[in-house]
């Protein structure tokens, strides 16, 4: 079978810096890239290294058959973005495309709302919501606090959300979560103090295979919950996950009718009990691909790729690996956050990428930018991954780390946020 994209054109939406690496991949396997959405060029570092790269409206039906037909583009991908998500499902099924998941999978699973009712439907716990169409209706619903509010269909790297502790707050909350939703909704859930659990299934002809198991490290500042400090693999709820959840899932996947592609799931677990609240028909925006290529040794950003071309993964041993392969280590992604302030100087950056158990090393930010106090993905200074033989391994790699990394602001302090317990997942 056809291995490589020699001679293809492949057009993606996403042109932020987390898809650099899968267009450096799509390079890889010899083909040519574009990159159309609506920012200019500048403003996004992968269309800097795309072939070309177009600003235009890519929910324009018309301007896209254009684009499409002149640049001869054999296959459509993005990654990260329910948003772009949604428009590449829509775009490969009026251009003849192969899509891995259809509008309407992906509205199940992404939209907030509609994956609860979901879940609910396949006897799986979801977090309690309170439903408010008018700030009126506020005074009508008896709400628990504390509570999240976000966007049901538009909250990715944390925008819009806000953890509310009393009735005061929530106003503000709402209009924000409004903000950020393309349709004016918004979920306000009760919020669990317990910890975060994430699975990620991958899709082979119909047959759903665990691909990866993870704990959120998060923490809370000034009432907000911070980005997750890290991400770390195998989850220690695994075991419960496959005792509660994971025939029910399978069910689920086969009542809407996945075929093909990755999602990731999310819930609380309290009291030996799992309580789903998202999910996305994609890999998410944290480039686990890595990770999962040093379990697996399988590079899962090409067969993604070869898949948007020829509807197929084209890795012949795909199943054999994920049925079969065993995680040994401790796989994480490290996001080493910020505090607010003007970045002057970065340093240290090389010798964390050249370290020893860290597989990849992003800055996200650049000379003269300015934190902000949003508690989302901007707080982010560097994502890391990274991958031990074991969790005290693991805890020297990211000591190592945090003690060479400065991020120096105008004032000359260092911006670093000091990491967070990881030892409370790892033993």
């Amino acid at each position: 079978m056809e291995q490589n994209l020699a001679g293809k054109t492949i057009l993606f939406l996403d042109g932020s810096a987390g898809n650099i690496c899968v267009v450096e991949k799509a390079k890889e396997l010899g083909a040519r890239t574009l990159i159309a959405n609506f920012y200019p060029t500048e403003n996004q570092p992968a269309k800097k290294i795309a072939d070309k790269a177009y600003q235009l409206n890519f929910w324009d039906e018309v301007v896209m058959r254009k684009l499409i037909v002149n640049e001869q583009v054999d296959g459509i991908f993005t990654t990260a973005s329910d948003s772009h998500l949604r428009a590449y499902s829509l775009i490969c099924s009026e251009n003849g495309f192969h899509a891995y998941c259809s509008s309407e999978q992906i509205e199940y699973i992404s939209n907030k709302i509609l994956f609860k009712d979901l879940c609910q439907k396949y006897g799986l716990n979801v977090i309690p919501e309170y439903t408010i169409k008018d700030m009126k209706d506020l005074y009508d619903v008896e709400i628990q606090y504390p509570v999240m509010v976000k966007s049901p269909d538009n909250s990715g790297g944390s925008k819009g959300m806000t953890l509310v502790y009393e009735e005061s707050a929530l106003p503000a909350a709402i209009e924000l979560a409004k903000e950020y939703s393309p349709t004016r909704s918004v979920v306000i859930e009760h919020f669990f103090e317990g910890d975060e659990f994430v699975i990620n299934y991958m899709f082979v002809d119909g047959n759903p295979f665990v691909l990866y198991t993870k704990d959120y490290c998060k923490a809370i500042q000034e009432g907000q919950v911070l980005r997750d400090n890290a991400m770390i693999s195998p989850s220690k709820y695994e075991r419960l996950f496959y005792e509660k959840a994971d025939q029910r899932l399978r069910e689920m996947f086969k009542g809407i009718g996945m075929t093909n592609g990755i999602i990731f799931l999310q819930c609380f677990v309290e009291n030996d009990e799992l309580y789903f609240f998202e999910g996305g028909c994609r890999a998410g925006g944290a480039d686990e691909y890595y990770l999962w290529q040093d379990i697996y040794g399988v590079d899962f950003i090409k067969c993604l790729l070869r898949f948007s071309v020829y509807g197929s993964y084209n890795e012949p041993e795909l199943k054999n690996r994920l049925q079969g392969t065993k995680q040994h280590t401790v796989e994480s992604v490290l996001n080493v956050l910020l505090n607010p302030g003007t970045i002057k100087e970065i340093c240290g950056t090389d010798e964390v990428a050249s370290m020893t158990g860290v597989l990849t090393a992003h800055v996200n930010v650049a000379l003269g930018e300015t934190i902000q106090k949003d508690f989302t993905s901007g707080q982010i200074g560097m994502r890391i991954m990274v991958s031990a033989k074991n969790a005290e391994e693991y805890i020297e790699i990211v000591d190592r780390i945090y003690s060479t990394l400065q991020f120096i602001s105008v004032e000359g302090e260092n911006l670093l946020k000091p990491r967070i317990n990881f030892e409370h997942w790892l033993f």
